[in-house]
């Protein structure tokens, strides 16, 4: 009995040895830890509040904290693009923070090395969520038109980051009852699942994606499908009015394959083949017996894609929402697509279709930015009319303090050979908020607006962020051979989101003044809307 008590207090010393030896072989990180093999990644995952903070420990706090599904340690590692053994990188790291900010059921996220034991770094994952499960109930007006849904979302289902929505809205186009679900890790794995079904008063929408996409900037390969079928009702509009409706029914099919090298020095060049499908067919609608149609059209191509991208972020708050740490992208990405058509392999006509794309922000001082988003579609046919469009839009922010910014916004699109179901409208949320929607329609729009936008610190019970706009909106809508005929809106805004709440959407309510077209319009447009920026 004596020599089982001395062999267990022998063991217990040299675990007790052990264990200090290891610690004395521990330090905090105060140098370059770059290159280290990461030994330990210790996930903290929080509930949406911190009771330890007497702002966050009210009633209804607590109560929050209970009903939550918190989301699972093992559903923040899934999506690490960092692992043990692997060498530490503070751009990857970064990279690592942006792609679980991206989450919507996650409201903060930090990682950073926490000691140096025996020359291996432990990484911490600190996370918070966001509330998730959100019934929601809407009812709002815009340009003249009522809007009104009903919806229930999960967007982090029994914690393992599936999102499940169920809505039924009515707007100006229709009246719609869907069912979304969308796994960005189907099975554990890098790949994704997307499928919506719609009914909808017009019709139907049908749609999936499925496959591996490019999940990080390293990644190397990218495999997708990308399929959906519609039915519905185009209306075209004249001064704010239905003058014609026009239906569709569309079916298309995208199978793209990518390969890159990864990132290298910060750049990243992706290189795409596929094949895509459009086919669309028009009928007539009750309603509008006599509208003439456009010409059913399938196009089918092969093609060929580029992607290049830069690794260039920066950190702000009050940029599209309230409270959070937004990530924004600063560097130069371009994107080009080229394909042949056929009428051997299905399409109507022969010819060539070229998409492109061109993005870029810019740092000009440290309270300044500006972006750039230039677009361009060219379908060039030998036995048909080409079809051509370009777009240019930019956006200036200027921070004068935590508290006040100014905002300006310039959109620019022309198109040759639009048809009417697809020509630009310009009108109530559309980009000018004091007159009825749509009110304006053509193949060329422009569009000035400038806010001054103000950030209240008034926080109450750390749930709701509160902040104002005033507003002045010009531009038109008009056909080639037409002169533009600007018209001009003034107005305020209030801005109102749930920073603790995953859809976290800022509500805009909306006092807008005509300036022009008195005889036409109200004296006045209320709008109410949800968007995804202030």
């Amino acid at each position: 009995m004596i020599k089982i008590r001395t062999f267990i207090s022998a063991i217990s010393i040299l675990i007790f040895t052990s264990i200090n030896a290891a610690e004395k072989n521990c330090q905090q990180v105060t140098e370059n830890i770059e290159g280290l093999i990461i030994s330990e990644i210790k996930i903290l995952n929080e509930n949406i509040f911190d009771l330890n903070n007497s702002d966050e420990n009210a009633a209804i706090h607590r109560l929050a904290n209970k009903l939550h599904w918190k989301t699972r340690a093992a559903t923040i590692r899934q999506q690490l693009l960092i692992h043990q053994g692997q060498q530490y990188s503070q751009n990857l790291i970064d990279e690592a923070e942006r792609k679980l900010r991206e989450k919507r059921y996650l409201h903060s996220v930090s990682i950073y090395p926490e000691k140096i034991c025996n020359n291996k770094v432990i990484v911490i994952v600190k996370t918070s969520d966001n509330w998730t499960l959100t019934p929601s109930i809407s009812f709002g007006r815009s340009g003249g038109i009522n809007r009104s849904s009903f919806s229930i979302s999960e967007s982090n289902l029994f914690g393992l980051g599936k999102n499940i929505e169920l809505k039924s809205e009515s707007n100006e186009d229709r009246k719609s009852q869907f069912v979304k679900y969308v796994d960005d890790s189907l099975l554990g794995s890098r790949s994704k699942l997307s499928l919506k079904k719609a009914n909808n008063s017009d019709g139907y929408l049908d749609s999936i994606v499925i496959g591996k996409p490019f999940f990080q900037l390293d990644s190397k390969q990218s495999l997708l499908l990308d399929a959906s079928r519609e039915k519905k009702q185009i209306a075209t509009y004249d001064k704010g009015q239905i003058i014609d409706i026009t239906g569709q029914l569309s079916e298309s099919h995208n199978l793209e394959y990518g390969w890159s090298s990864g990132l290298q020095n910060k750049h990243v060049s992706r290189y795409k083949i596929g094949w895509d499908t459009i086919d669309k067919q028009y009928f007539n609608v009750q309603d509008f017996p006599d509208t003439v149609l456009p010409l059913d059209k399938n196009i089918r191509y092969p093609y060929l894609g580029f992607e290049y991208l830069e690794d260039k972020y920066i950190q702000r708050k009050n940029f599209n929402v309230m409270a959070v740490i937004e990530d924004i992208s600063i560097g130069k990405q371009f994107s080009l697509k080229a394909g042949i058509l056929s009428q051997s392999l299905g399409s109507t006509h022969d010819g060539f279709k070229l998409t492109g794309n061109y993005l870029a922000g810019l740092e000009i001082s440290a309270n300044s930015l500006v972006f750039i988003d230039l677009s361009l579609n060219s379908e060039i046919n030998r036995d048909a009319e080409d079809l051509n469009s370009i777009s240019l839009k930019s956006r200036f922010l200027n921070y004068q303090d935590n508290n006040h910014s100014y905002f300006l916004k310039a959109e620019f699109q022309v198109a040759d050979n639009l048809l009417p179901i697809d020509q630009y409208v310009i009108g109530g949320d559309t980009g000018l908020r004091g007159y009825p929607i749509r009110f304006q329609t053509g193949s060329r729009k422009a569009l000035l607006s400038a806010e001054k936008r103000t950030y209240f610190n008034w926080y109450p019970g750390k749930l709701v962020k509160f902040g104002l706009a005033f507003f002045a909106d010009t531009g038109s809508a008009w056909d080639k051979n037409q002169s533009p005929n600007f018209i001009t809106d003034v107005g305020i805004g209030i801005r109102l989101v749930a920073t603790r709440q995953s859809d976290s959407k800022v509500l805009h309510i909306d006092f807008a003044y005509p300036l022009d077209e008195q005889d036409n319009v109200d004296n006045f447009q209320l709008l109410l809307k949800a968007k995804s920026q202030f």
